[in-house]
């Protein structure tokens, strides 16, 4: 349950994730470089930055020097994070799955069915947090981005079970690093 938790925090936000891989490509950043990439309001990308600072996965450059030099970099327990980010970004991209994977709650659902949840209710339960109608949706639009399939377990329609498209989903693999990564991240944070 805490990995799926891990999950969901960082996909809470819809920038988390590009920001982090950004982050991890240009080996920090500056403010304005994150605002031109991304094409994002100066709200958002301060409201993320925010959200980051707070979970201790990135903080401001604490030195001086040369004016280029990045204004955000990744504290010790986000440096992992950034290139599980940046793999899991282009697997997005390789599968077309930008728009979708970045909703919050895809991944985590995609994340409990990778581990064996394959009812509605089984989905519901290792997604804290997650409202019937908000996982519903979040099924839908996996289904129609053809990550995953609805199989009828009988008659009645509401007996589903849900699987993944492929048995070696590439997205698994990646997410299970990202969790692993996450809960280094969460020991490094406490005292």
């Amino acid at each position: 349950m805490a990995s799926a938790e891990s999950l969901i925090k960082l996909f809470h936000h819809r920038w988390n994730v590009p920001l982090l891989a950004s982050l991890h490509q240009l080996g920090g950043a500056k403010f304005i470089t994150l605002l031109n990439r991304h094409q994002m309001s100066r709200d958002s990308l301060s409201r993320t930055l925010e959200v980051l600072m707070q979970h201790g996965w990135i903080m401001r450059n604490p030195g001086y020097g040369h004016p280029l030099r990045p204004e955000y970099i990744f504290t010790p327990a986000g440096e992992k994070l950034g290139p599980l980010c940046a793999q899991l970004m282009k697997g997005f991209e390789t599968l077309g799955l930008k728009d979708v994977g970045l909703n919050k709650w895809s991944m985590p659902v995609v994340y409990s069915l990778c581990q064996g949840h394959h009812r509605f209710s089984e989905l519901k339960n290792a997604t804290p947090g997650i409202t019937p109608r908000a996982l519903t949706q979040t099924l839908e639009q996996l289904e129609q981005a053809c990550l995953i399939q609805r199989n009828a377990i009988s008659a009645i329609a509401t007996r589903s079970r849900y699987d993944l498209m492929t048995k070696n989903c590439p997205l698994c693999a990646a997410l299970e690093q990202l969790v692993q990564a996450l809960a280094e991240a969460t020991t490094m944070e406490q005292p």
